[in-house]
């Protein structure tokens, strides 16, 4: 594998199934959400691809069930399965990441995908 640089980060993993994965977070944050933003950074030896989007406060314990197939936010109504970020989980986990959902103190969510660089 090359050197990761500052402006590069190399992730041997998948593009197809990397491009589901943010773009699921990505659909997750229009959805539920209100104005999603995007990061992308090198954080250790780990790629990392950040959504965070407004929400209403969320509680931290119904936040970490959603990674569950067909697990849904109480208060969502209509659209969707409940499969968007179980299909993130199965992602990173297949490539010896990990995902993690962590509610905003000021309300929302952060969806933080890691992968091995």
């Amino acid at each position: 594998m090359a050197p990761v640089t500052a402006e590069q980060v190399t992730v041997a993993a998948s593009p197809t199934l990397v491009r589901q994965a943010v773009e699921n977070m990505v659909g997750n944050g229009l959805t539920h959400g209100e104005d999603p933003s995007l990061a992308v950074a090198q954080v250790d030896r780990n790629a990392e691809i950040t959504v965070e989007s407004d929400w209403p406060k969320l509680d931290a314990a119904e936040v970490h069930t959603w990674v569950e197939p067909f697990a849904r936010a109480q208060r969502t109504a209509g659209g969707g399965q409940g499969l968007g970020l179980a299909i993130v989980d199965a992602i990173a986990k297949a490539h010896g990441g990990s995902v993690e959902l962590t509610p905003r103190a000021e309300g929302g969510l952060a969806v933080t995908l890691r992968l091995p660089a």
